[in-house]
This record gives structure tokens, sequence and C-alpha cells, in this order.
């Protein structure tokens, strides 16, 4: 299933479930170097496999987020995955026990949010496509409640997120991952709720949120 979010001239964002893994998870591995080292290491494509299995395991509980130029190229995608108290979320390589930091009694609702990039070099329009997918993703998150995130972030994205009014809490030691040094990382709804009121205008909100909730019903 595919469905439009947003449409202009230049690009638009859709949300799918139905999704070409080896094209996203290629593209978000090769984008992060590109933005970190500026180049491709030479065993690339062992770490592309490892991240493809990584989200098979994950993909019948996920939605990608995905922005496309005019002409259908991907310049942008994030990943939200309702998370099923079973299976492994890649923030476990970090040492991470889940259920151990956030009790199921006490939080529910447990997303991951992952496989975030955008293209490098993409127009004047890449930091509104920035905020966009993060809406995206975030919206579930904070209109669910007892909700928490996690994700694994580079030290400089936490900065910018933190500039955005996202509260964000590192929960482990970094690891090198994807090209950057990267924190493990966790935000409530809450930690959500002045970011998703500040931007929530990039979407036609009312059709989003229903359309999200029935689908992870």
């Amino acid at each position: 299933m595919e469905r439009t979010i947003i449409e202009t001239d230049d690009y638009s964002i859709v949300e799918t479930d139905n999704c070409l893994l080896e094209e996203i998870v290629e593209f978000v591995v090769k984008e992060n170097y590109l933005h970190h080292q500026k180049t491709l290491p030479e065993n690339i494509q062992e770490e592309v496999e490892e991240l493809i299995a990584e989200e098979q395991v994950l993909l019948s509980a996920s939605r990608f987020f995905l922005a496309k130029d005019n002409e259908g190229r991907l310049i942008g995608c994030i990943r939200l995955h309702r998370w099923n108290h079973t299976s492994n979320l890649p923030i476990t390589k970090f040492g991470i026990r889940i259920e151990e930091v956030f009790p199921k009694e006490e939080y529910p609702n447990i997303w991951h949010v992952g496989r975030f990039a955008i293209k490098s070099h993409t127009s004047n329009d890449a930091i509104v496509i920035l905020k966009t997918l993060i809406i995206c993703a975030i919206s579930p998150i904070v209109n669910t409640r007892s909700s928490i995130m996690l994700a694994e972030i580079d030290a400089k994205l936490i900065r910018s997120l933190r500039r955005m009014d996202i509260e964000l809490a590192p929960i482990g030691k970094p690891l090198y991952y994807i090209g950057s040094e990267t924190f493990p990382i966790s935000a409530r709804n809450s930690d959500l709720t002045n970011y998703y009121e500040k931007y929530r205008n990039l979407l036609l909100m009312s059709y989003y949120i229903e359309a999200t909730q029935s689908t992870f019903a």
C-alpha cells in the first residue's frame, strides 16, 4: 500500500508498507557515509545486507515515509516501527535491554524510528523535507498515550534536533554505526510535543493522524 501525503512541483512524500528494502537501505547507508565520510567503504555491500536483514524482521509493523523528486527518484526517507516487545531492534546492538530500561507496564507503546537520510546536495527544499519526514514519523508517537521513541542518532543530528525543540536523552554509550559515532537515545511523547505543535502545519494532520492510527491498530 502506498499513499501520497504531500505533492509539490518539486517533490512528493509518500507513506508505504510495501517497499523495496534493498533500494531504501542502500540509499540510507550510502547517504550517511557520504554525509559523514565523503566516501564509501569497500565493504559497504556487507553493511547494506546486514541492515536489510534487520528491517525484514520489523517490516510487518513498519511504515516508511519516502521523499521523491518529480522524476520519482528517492531523495529522503525515514522509518517508523511499532515494537511488539519481542523482535530485535537495532538499538540492542548498543547493549540496551529495552524491557529493563522501559518496562512494558509503564511503557506499553514503544516505537523505533530509523533509516533516516536526506540525499546530499538536495535542493533548497531539503530542510522542509527533513522536518516533514520527522513529523510523519513522530505523529503517531505524540498521539498515542504512554509512548516512547527509541532511535540511534549521530551527535550532529542530536544537536540539530534539540535546536528544533525535540528533547532527546542518551541511554547508552555510542558506537561507530553507518559512518559516524552514533548514540542510542529515547524520547517520551511529551518530549516531542513542542516540535509537533511547531511543525504540524506541514501536513494535513486530520487526514494523516486518522490514517496512521488505523495503520498501526
